[in-house]
């Protein structure tokens, strides 16, 4: 019985989703990407930044969309890191810790994937 709601929702939302014009799927698109930026901009922390994300683009349901949000965030970590750092010990702890949050998400990964 679940199946068949699934089913006839997929089927609608297919139907509405053909019925949009490329214009305003565009338009769609660019507005979901200044949402993401002002996110982006906003957030110190990767909790702040996914319930920013989750109130734009809907509730974060699956793991891809997690580690794709969470990748994200640690590039903008990163660029900030590198931009701002100019004495060598700083640049290198924040290099460090970039590195060890890219290593956790790559663990996560994996693990997500061992778990299929």
């Amino acid at each position: 019985m679940q199946r068949k709601q699934q089913y006839e929702n997929d089927f609608k939302n297919f139907k509405e989703d053909s019925s949009i014009s490329i214009d305003q799927m565009l338009k769609q698109q660019d507005l979901a990407e200044k949402q993401k930026e002002i996110c982006l901009r906003n957030s110190k922390t990767f909790e702040l930044f996914a319930t920013c994300m989750e109130r734009h683009e809907g509730k974060i349901d699956n793991f891809a969309k997690y580690l794709s949000i969470k990748m994200l965030f640690i590039e903008k970590q990163a660029l900030e890191c590198y931009k701002g750092n100019t004495n060598d010990r700083e640049y290198e702890r924040c290099h460090q810790r970039i590195e060890s949050q890219l290593h956790d998400v790559y663990n996560e990964y994996y693990q997500g994937l061992l778990n299929l």
